[in-house]
Formats: C-alpha cells, structure tokens, sequence
C-alpha cells in the first residue's frame, strides 16, 4: 500500500524555492563542486524501527534517522530526516509533534488549536523548527496549493475541508547559503483538523531540485506494511467505539446534570414562595371548580369564597353567616 499517488508528488515538485535560471547559473559559478554533485542513482531500503508499520527508498550512502511516531491510537505518522554525505542537503518528512488536533471550543481538551490552512501551517513549521539548522531564516515568498489540497489526499477525508501551501526561505545550512522549501497539506472535519502531508528540504539553491526529486522518488517508494495496516485498522476501530462509549456517557451525564438542576431550581422556588407565603401571611387557594386565587390572606385554618366575590377566613370548620359560601383548598408551594 503506497503512501501517496504520482499525482500528488508531481505536484510537490512543481514549485518551491523561486530562483531565476540567470541567477542559478551564477550560484553554479561561485561553488563548482555542489553544482556538480549528481542526482542521486542508488537507493537503499528503511524500514521503521518502531511498529515495522512501513519501509521507503532512502538515497544510499545518506544518513536517515525517524521512524512511525505514535501519539496515540489514531494520531500517528512517518517522520525521517535525510541527510546528504556532505550534509548540504537536509530532506523533511513529517514530524513528531501532534499531527490531530480539536478546534477551540467547550470540553475540547488540551490539544485544541485553531485551524490553520496549509500555507500557515507550513510557514509557522518553518519559523519554528528550520532555524535549529538554517541560521538568518528570512522568508521569501508562499502560495496556496489548492491543486495539492483537492488531489490525491483529499480522497483519504472526503468529507473534510482541505487546505494545502509552500513556503519559501533563505537560510544559511552547513555554513554556506541555501534555501528552504516546506509544503503542508490540512484538513479540517467537524470539530477535528489535523495535517495529512509536511515535506520540505534544505538545499543549495542550485541542487533544490535534486533534493525534490529525491523526494519525490521516496514518497512514491513508501509501503505500509500490510499486516501492521490490519492491525491499525482494528485500533482504529477499538477507539472509535471507546469514544462512542464516552460520548454516551458523558450525554447521559449531561442529561442528569441538567435534570438535577432543574429539579434545584422547582426546590428553590418552593422553598422561596413557602418562606415568602410565611412573610406575607398569604398562600394560593383553589375551590371545586379549579379556580386558583392567589395573595389570599391565611391567618386563620378555614377559608370561604362567597357569592359577590369575598374571600373569607374563619377558625373553624363553620362558614361565615349566610348563604352561598364556597370553601377554598389550599395549593401547596409550587
């Protein structure tokens, strides 16, 4: 199983570093050697150290170090450092750090960062990292990829919004001027994003293309392998249906959160019409009808409406002298 499709990585190699033809050729006068130096011919297999999840064409004779680095079940991705034997040419794949991350917003957690298209994402890699080895880092120039961003790898997220961009820099690398070129490729789904490609190099100007081709030639040499495929499937899914899990309980935990407060709040309110009926003397009084009567004076047990509208209290069970008296039922707080 390849990791990218030819389609894609002739797209990578199309750009990145602008650098005139006049002026390449007055770079290849003042520095003969690295002009010279040929494309690289022989290749040699690496596979991952760490889960054996994939092996990729590496230049021979070049010193490579990385591996599949794992962040957790579903956050996981291919990082290598390719460095040429006279360590003018530095190849980037990946990285280390989060590649998924949550869009700011409630229960989101500790890796929510807002989302950033792929010329952002390349440019604040860039800035970031690539002054560890390229002193005097001054950016040059940056374009979006939307031909990068609705090929290949949008496939992999049909759904998600896609985001892909180069960044270029000058640099100093190995003491002598070179220039950076990084691409990223984003997609964001729901209230999830993450990066689905981060590539780049560092080179003389004048070998850049050589540093693409290779890779170039590396991307379309990777292989998951098929067993370790199956095997991240399976994870996959166990975490998916763990998460399922939680949301269900963290729903049903919301529900009886909601619920327990709303059971609070009719408690208050009892509580306070009972203690506010205790101030005021008064309470609230149906009769046979379902009529409710509200502010009603209850300073004594009995209550009686009469037939012009008069609300009256007595002591005992009697009603007021008279015909026509109807007894009130008190309604308890609400």
């Amino acid at each position: 199983m390849k990791f990218w499709t030819a389609t894609l990585l002739s797209a990578l190699i199309s750009t990145g570093c602008l650098q005139g033809r006049a002026a390449q050729a007055s770079a290849a006068n003042t520095n003969r050697v690295d002009a010279q130096a040929p494309p690289v011919t022989q290749w040699t297999r690496f596979d991952d150290p760490n889960e054996k999840a994939f092996y990729i064409d590496v230049p021979a004779g070049w010193k490579t170090e990385g591996g599949l680095v794992r962040r957790n079940a579903i956050d996981y991705s291919m990082f290598l450092r390719v460095l040429s034997p006279d360590a003018s040419i530095l190849l980037i794949l990946g990285d280390p750090g989060p590649g998924l991350f949550a869009t700011p917003h409630f229960g989101a957690g500790g890796n929510a960062r807002p989302y950033l298209p792929g010329e952002s994402l390349a440019r604040q890699y860039a800035d970031s990292s690539l002054p560890e080895v390229c002193s005097s880092l001054t950016f040059l120039s940056g374009a979006d990829r939307p031909d990068i961003a609705n090929g290949p790898l949008s496939y992999m997220t049909p759904y998600a919004r896609h985001d892909a961009g180069e960044v270029n820099y000058s640099c100093m690398h190995n003491g002598k001027p070179a220039r950076a070129y990084m691409l990223a490729v984003t997609y964001m789904y729901s209230v999830m994003w993450g990066q689905s490609l981060l590539a780049g190099c560092i080179a003389p100007a004048e070998r850049l293309d050589d540093a693409k081709k290779t890779i170039r030639h590396m991307l379309e040499n990777a292989h998951y392998d098929p067993a370790w495929a199956r095997r991240q499937q399976a994870s996959i899914n166990s975490a998916a249906a763990a998460l399922n899990r939680a949301t269900l309980a963290q729903t049903k935990y919301s529900e009886d959160l909601r619920a327990n407060a709303q059971r609070q709040m009719a408690e208050m309110n009892r509580q306070f019409n009972s203690f506010n009926d205790v101030l005021t003397q008064t309470a609230t009084f149906t009769d046979a009808s379902g009529a409710v009567y509200r502010n009603v004076p209850n300073t004594k047990s009995y209550h009686w409406r009469g037939t012009d509208g008069r609300i009256v209290e007595t002591a005992g069970p009697n009603p007021p002298p008279g015909s026509g008296w109807t007894p009130l039922q008190k309604l308890p707080n609400q």
